[in-house]
């Protein structure tokens, strides 16, 4: 599945923006594609990757989807501070 996204050519338009712009909005996106996007994107530009979302449940889904797919010892989730 991951190699069928990495040829389409959307695909490969965002990960060019990745390169030429340090901020990109992943707008549409949800669930396990977002996941998938950015763990694909960081092994294609090895770069860290800072993910602001909208609320904290999305953020625990987010980073525990990234931990599967990219390791623990790769990704960090940092709770809003009250």
């Amino acid at each position: 599945m991951t190699q069928k996204l990495q040829r389409s050519q959307d695909f490969q338009r965002a990960l060019a923006l990745l390169e030429d712009r340090p901020l990109l909005s992943t707008a549409g996106l949800k669930g396990i594609a977002l996941s998938i996007f950015l763990a694909i994107a960081h092994n294609f530009n090895k770069n860290n990757l800072l993910v602001v979302c909208a609320d904290e449940e999305d953020a625990i889904g987010l980073w525990n989807d990234l931990s599967v797919l990219l390791g623990e010892e790769d990704v960090f989730y940092f709770p809003v501070s009250r």
